[in-house]
């Protein structure tokens, strides 16, 4: 099995492979220390980048001087959850304030993520064969259908049932209180 970049459950088990980044309720978050970078705000929220982001074009000067996770925690303290609107580029990120996991991608999909919800069980990834191998998954025939009159996947459905996959611009929001997920 290839290593997921990062990953977000309340289902802990068989996970020692990746190591524990962030406790937010039942919920963790792992992710490798290779592939992504982190930002820790102690008692107020914390970051996690996967990819690179700058500053889009209309803020481009104001902001230059702000490298990645700098930038993006200037623009949290700033404009809040806001911050998505004034960044590009090929990016997943997750931002948790308490109990409350919130999961930005890119505006073109570059780096996708995958999700699967089900009887309060939510796996988020960056690799689907990690939701594949720990979620209870089965073959969508209206998926696989769908795949094979249009030669690719469409509208955030992959090719089983109740996983799906980040368009773009997705914004995520898990409750670890409640093992609720949501699309905003």
């Amino acid at each position: 099995m290839r290593r997921a970049s990062w990953l977000i459950t309340n289902n802990h088990s068989g996970l020692g492979q990746l190591p524990l980044r962030i406790q937010s309720g039942s919920f963790h978050l792992f992710a490798t220390e290779n592939s992504v970078t982190f930002k820790w705000i102690q008692s107020t929220f914390s970051v996690l980048i996967d990819g690179y982001v700058i500053p889009r074009l209309d803020y481009f000067n104001e902001y230059i001087h702000l490298k990645h996770y700098d930038l993006i925690v200037f623009l949290l303290k700033e404009h809040g959850l806001d911050f998505i609107n004034y960044i590009k580029g090929c990016f997943s990120i997750i931002v948790v304030v308490d109990h409350i996991i919130h999961i930005f991608n890119d505006t073109h999909s570059f780096k996708k993520f995958f999700y699967y919800h089900q009887n309060r069980q939510v796996i988020v990834s960056s690799d689907l064969s990690f939701v594949k191998e720990h979620g209870k998954y089965e073959i969508d025939k209206e998926s696989v259908a769908l795949y094979c009159l249009m030669e690719h996947h469409v509208g955030g459905y992959t090719l089983f049932q109740n996983v799906f996959y980040s368009k773009a611009g997705t914004h995520i929001i898990v409750n670890t209180n409640e093992n609720k997920l949501t699309l905003d």
